[in-house]
């Protein structure tokens, strides 16, 4: 867009390259993380599935059921804590995607 007084260019309609790379980073990064589920969301996953109850995980790890529910309904995150508590109680342990020799 040109200034009408100065002939100058405005800054809404300038293009940088800083701007197309942002956006270029932006979509790639958008589709890397859309083919794999949150952590948290596996988390809840293993959760719903593990066959016992909120209240059992509550009462034996010392996490209080409004967080586990608040962490359920995804209205809160967890504390590393929390998380590390949750971890030795449902045996979990994370494993990247990639094998050895690749």
């Amino acid at each position: 867009m040109t200034d009408e007084n100065s002939g100058n260019i405005s800054e809404v309609g300038k293009v940088t390259l800083a701007n197309l790379v942002s956006i270029a980073y932006d979509s790639c990064m958008a589709r890397k993380r859309s083919k794999r589920k949150k952590l948290s969301d596996q988390i809840r996953h293993i959760i719903e599935t593990c066959g016992v109850s909120r209240y059992r995980i509550a009462k034996e790890t010392g996490i209080s059921e409004p967080t586990l529910s608040r962490f359920m309904s995804s209205e809160r995150g967890l504390t590393t804590t929390a998380l590390d508590i949750l971890a030795d109680f449902l045996d979990l342990n994370i494993t990247t995607g990639k094998t050895k020799g690749k």
